[in-house]
């Protein structure tokens, strides 16, 4: 028998509430201990590891 797939996928209803905009507003749906990577060659400045909330607003700020 097969099932019925759900509407949605559970983590959509993150993803919607992500705005690339303001990354600082969206803070909240990260979680405390994730560490953020960020390399880009034009932004050199940049370049490191951001860790947990505070770390990822201080790249978007």
């Amino acid at each position: 028998m097969k099932q019925a797939m759900p509407a949605e996928h559970p983590n959509i209803s993150t993803l919607k509430r992500f705005n690339p905009a303001d990354v600082n507003a969206s803070a909240d749906i990260f979680s405390e201990n994730l560490v953020f990577h960020f390399f880009n060659p034009a932004l050199p400045d940049l370049h490191g590891d951001y860790a947990g909330r505070e770390g990822l607003k201080t790249l978007t700020s």
